[in-house]
């Protein structure tokens, strides 16, 4: 049974039409974020990869739900807006305000999980550069444009 746009949550709708417009969310990468090891250069590259991949599927899944929870603020803030508008008792409106509340909470909490999982997958990222510096130094861009100073040889 489908249920009406109009009993649905604003965060509810949005999805809808992300699906409408076959924009689906990331789905939940299994398990936990990792923890970023304390010394990334005591890490095997397999595993150096590996924690790139891990890092970057949980900032695909989070950034959207994050935007989903900042959605749902706007909408608690409207509601508590319509109610004090159209004199709603006041125990309606507290537990209104309490909603909204628990809705910047958890949108904080989202963003600054956002934030810290980008840190660590900017790290990792910097590591592979680093790795791929000692692999190859001579394919360093800095080498070849060095290299490239004086023109093309002929």
């Amino acid at each position: 049974m489908l249920v009406p746009d109009r009993l649905l949550s604003l965060s509810d709708r949005v999805v809808l039409r992300l699906q409408e417009a076959g924009l689906g969310l990331p789905e939940r990468p299994a398990g936990k974020i990792p923890d970023l090891p304390t010394d990334l250069t005591n890490v095997s590259s397999r595993d150096v990869g590996r924690l790139l991949a891990e890092f970057s599927a949980w900032l695909a899944y989070i950034t959207p739900q994050a935007a989903l929870a900042r959605v749902e603020v706007k909408s608690a803030k409207i509601g508590v807006q319509a109610a004090k508008k159209l004199k709603h008792p006041d125990d309606e409106v507290s537990d209104l305000e309490r909603t909204t509340i628990e809705a910047e909470a958890w949108a904080d909490v989202l963003d600054a999980l956002e934030r810290s999982t980008l840190r660590k997958k900017e790290a990792v990222s910097r590591e592979i550069t680093r790795l791929v510096g000692e692999a190859a130094p001579n394919l360093n861009p800095v080498n070849l444009s060095r290299s490239n100073q004086n023109g093309p040889r002929r």
